[in-house]
């Protein structure tokens, strides 16, 4: 079994928004670290979100 799992995620040269997106997260620090950041931070949006219905 493998000890991690890897997901690429694609950013498009020819769509201004994603170049944005792609030079946004870069600055971040470490790629993985940031968006693994933000799924948790989504998680807890709507984790609470449905506590609320």
């Amino acid at each position: 079994m493998e000890k991690r799992k890897k997901k690429d995620v694609s950013f498009s040269n020819l769509d201004p928004h994603e170049i944005a997106l792609l030079e946004h997260a870069t600055k971040q620090g470490p790629f993985s670290k940031y968006v693994k950041r933000l799924i948790d931070k989504d998680m807890q949006v709507r984790s609470s979100y449905e506590g609320r219905r």
